[in-house]
């Protein structure tokens, strides 16, 4: 259980809480079949028959209203259904939670158990020590449970509807913003800015892995996938009354990951678009014999998370200037939008040819016009150069 809590990004309090309401469900069903009077068999009542359906549809559809539900059980099941729907709800679902995972595990073997072990092995640059199972096992997540362990997350208060909406809601507007700052580059034959549905940005999936912490572009269908993991500190607050201008850095996740529709990979543009494109790069090509297509698009991606919402932050401040600064932080609201940014886990974006984040992170403020005005950087300097190139 140890092992299987270490993938979730919660608190030791909370993985304790966790596994204490298991425990006690435990003993409280087998209280429950000890004291019942009622021999096992194979009939429920109608009542717990629903229950059953209802905890399987979000797995298999309006199909199981056709499946004959009996139970094989050895135990009275109607005594374990009447426990786990009298328990407390933050109880029940991790019970049911726990029970999901434990079916898993002999399925998995010690590769799902041992699944920590990868990201508690990272060497320099890209690679691990232990190969990755984790694209297996989150495979047989969705196949297998699906909706459910993504309802019993919510449920549990892993992750909020709240956020999911919001997050959808940023979404939106950062295309908006998309659209203009970029209006030179798009032209009559760009198929990947019209309004197509098949190729519309404004698709977003954040139920594809229950417990996953990655986000990425697909270039193909247009769309920015984020899993529910990242939906916690240090890359999304949920908690408290947060500041909004606080929330502008907090979405540069998705300004990243949506500007790698313009990288080298990304950019299929005619005419002026590829002109643009081809000019805006070249000064970032130039600056290193290493820069190769990869590289660019991670510069390319890291520039357009601090870009694409500073004007956005700037609009903000000339209306809500006397919101509250963090306590305790010597810096200003502006400064503050940078930091924010450069926290995303750089661990995980780091590419090979920078030995550390710090040199990944000046690469791309370096290029922001900007930024050496809000951190007052001495002109002509590494922060600070005479020639700049920020894609725009």
């Amino acid at each position: 259980m140890e092992n299987i809590l270490k993938l979730c990004q919660w608190t030791q309090k909370k993985r304790q809480q966790f596994i204490t309401d298991v425990i006690e469900m435990e003993t409280d069903i087998t209280r429950a079949i000890e004291q019942s009077e009622v021999s096992p068999g194979h009939i429920l009542s109608p009542e717990y028959t629903q229950l059953v359906r209802d905890l399987w549809r979000s797995i298999i559809g309006e199909a199981v209203q056709e499946i004959e539900i009996v139970s094989i059980c050895q135990y009275d099941l109607e005594s374990i259904l009447s426990t786990i729907n009298n328990a407390q709800p933050e109880k029940a679902v991790s019970y049911v939670t726990w029970r999901m995972l434990s079916e898993l595990i002999q399925y998995l073997g010690s590769d799902y158990r041992n699944l920590h072990l990868r990201f508690m092995s990272q060497l320099p640059g890209w690679d691990y020590g232990f190969e990755s199972k984790w694209q297996e096992c989150s495979d047989l997540i969705r196949k297998e449970f699906g909706l459910a362990a993504y309802k019993a997350l919510l449920d549990a208060g892993y992750v909020q509807i709240r956020q999911i909406q919001e997050t959808k809601d940023a979404f939106l507007k950062l295309k908006e913003i998309f659209c203009t700052l970029f209006n030179l580059w798009i032209g009559p034959k760009d198929p990947l800015w019209q309004a197509h549905s098949e190729n519309s940005i404004n698709q977003i999936s954040i139920e594809d892995n229950p417990f996953g912490g990655v986000s990425n572009y697909d270039y193909n269908s247009n769309t920015v996938h984020i899993d529910i993991g990242l939906f916690q500190p240090p890359i999304f607050m949920n908690f408290g009354n947060i500041p909004k201008y606080f929330k502008f850095g907090e979405y540069s996740l998705l300004a990243r990951e949506m500007t790698h529709a313009f990288d080298a990979t990304g950019t299929f543009y005619d005419g002026t678009g590829d002109s643009a494109f081809k000019i805006k790069t070249a000064l970032l090509q130039n600056s290193s014999e290493d820069f190769n297509v990869g590289l660019l698009n991670t510069v390319i991606a890291d520039i357009g998370s601090f870009l694409i919402l500073y004007g956005g932050l700037s609009a903000h401040l000339e209306t809500w200037g006397k919101e509250t600064h963090l306590p305790g932080v010597n810096l200003t609201k502006p400064q503050i939008y940078y930091v924010r940014v450069a926290q995303y886990p750089d661990h995980v974006r780091l590419h090979a040819m920078f030995t550390t984040t710090e040199g990944q992170v000046n690469t791309a403020v370096s290029n922001m016009k900007d930024f050496g005005e809000v951190f007052r950087c001495p002109p002509r300097t590494a922060l600070n150069p005479e020639v700049k190139c920020n894609l725009l």
